[in-house]
C-alpha cells in the first residue's frame, strides 16, 4: 500500500510541473514540450508498476516500468539539451 501512496503524491506533485512546462512551450521556451512529455510519460511508470501490467512472464511489470522510465529520462534529457527546439 505504501507504493500506491507514494505514486499518488508523485502524480499530484508532477501535475503543476507539467502544467508549467506546457506554459513554457506556449511561450516558446526551447525544450519545454519534451520535458512535459517526459514527465507525463513517467506517470505511466507508476501505473504499470501498481497494475502489474506485463507483456509476458520473462518481461514483467518491473522490466516494463524501467523501460518506460528510460524513455521518460531520454525525453527530459532531450528537452534540457542546449540545442532543444521550441
Amino acid at each position: 500500500p505504501m507504493i500506491s501512496v507514494l505514486l499518488v503524491y508523485t502524480a499530484v506533485g508532477l501535475a503543476p510541473v507539467i502544467a508549467g512546462e506546457i506554459q513554457g512551450h506556449r511561450r516558446g521556451h526551447a525544450g519545454s514540450a519534451w520535458v512535459a512529455a517526459g514527465l507525463g510519460t513517467s506517470l505511466a511508470t507508476g501505473i504499470v508498476y501498481v497494475a502489474e501490467i506485463s507483456p509476458g512472464p520473462w518481461f514483467d511489470h518491473v522490466d516494463l516500468a524501467h523501460t518506460i522510465m528510460a524513455m521518460s529520462f531520454l525525453m527530459i534529457l532531450r528537452g534540457g539539451h542546449p540545442t532543444a527546439e521550441a
